[in-house]
């Protein structure tokens, strides 16, 4: 792989986000699936519609199971019940092929994103380090910046 190939740079992405930033990328990629689902659907390919909604699924099982319910439960089975849901929904719409299913699905998953994404800018804005302010007096000259007598030891 190079440091160009598109398949590298996901890979890193995945492995350097926070849990909160591969929620939201799952989110994403089901979102996809679901709109891959109704385009195939569309032009009557119900084996690759078929294959896009097994993905969807995929994920929402996996959002259901990362789950840590020991952290508010009163919250997180509340939505462990939503995915659930939908789950069943999608499950529902693969048998019967109902696109109004899938855009249920996607109404949800659109909230579900909106709300991940405003976790993750919150997180980001919180570890980010304050903004350096300029001093309103003027910086040492350079010959008194580079004085480090003041216990500085190359060997700690």
């Amino acid at each position: 792989m190079s440091a160009a190939d598109p398949s590298s740079y996901f890979v890193n992405e995945v492995m350097t986000a926070s849990p909160q930033r591969l929620r939201l990328m799952l989110i994403d990629g089901c979102l996809r699936y679901l709109h891959e689902t109704k385009t195939h659907w569309e032009q009557n390919r119900f084996d690759l519609g078929g294959e896009s909604i097994d993905r969807a699924r995929a994920i929402v099982s996996e959002l259901i199971t990362s789950i840590n319910r020991e952290q508010l439960p009163e919250v997180t089975n509340r939505l462990v019940d939503l995915y659930t849901y939908l789950l069943k929904t999608l499950v529902e719409a693969g048998f019967t092929h109902e696109q109004k299913l899938i855009d249920d699905v996607i109404r949800v998953m659109l909230i579900e994103r909106d709300t991940w994404r405003l976790v993750c800018e919150t997180l980001a804005a919180q570890q980010m380090p304050a903004p350096h302010i300029p001093q309103s007096r003027p910086a040492a000259p350079i010959e008194m910046a580079t004085d480090f007598s003041g216990g500085f030891s190359v060997e700690a």
